[in-house]
Parts: structure tokens; sequence; C-alpha cells
């Protein structure tokens, strides 16, 4: 299965921050395994999954800068939001 564009960023985030997928997986729904098949594309997320994710990251990303940090996807909520 092909990696989605998404994951693909989500991998550059988690790279760039150095986060482990065990650090996603304690302030996360996932357990390590399936956030690796999911980074790996053995498994496909579903798209509350992807926003669980999303939301990890950032509050992973906002402890570690100590300040509140911006969503890289937010433009996907202007897109999509419930007032389009």
């Amino acid at each position: 299965m092909e990696l989605h564009r998404y994951i693909r960023k989500m991998k550059v985030e988690i790279s760039k921050y150095n986060i482990r997928y065990a650090e996603i997986a304690n302030v996360s729904q996932f357990n390590v395994i399936k956030l690796k098949r999911i980074m790996s594309g053995k498994q496909e997320v579903k798209l509350s999954e992807f926003d669980a994710l999303r939301a990890a990251l950032v509050k992973i990303k906002s402890l570690r800068e100590g300040r509140e940090m911006n969503d890289e996807f937010e433009y996907l909520d202007k897109l999509y939001g419930e007032n389009s």
C-alpha cells in the first residue's frame, strides 16, 4: 500500500522533532505497533485516527518547544471545516 502524502508529511515532522512512536502512543489512542504499521503504509488510517495523530504531534511539539505550536495540517480544517 502506498503511503498517503499526509502521513509522509507527518513522518517528516516526527523526524524533524526526533519524536519516538512511544511518545505518540503515550498521548494518543494508539499502541506502538499500530503506529509503525500506519507510518509504514501497512495499515490504512481512518480520518478520526488521523486527527488523533495530528493532535498528538502538536501536543508533543508544543511541550518540547515550551509554547503552543501550530498544526502543520491546519489548512485542512480551513478547507473542510464545519463552516465550509
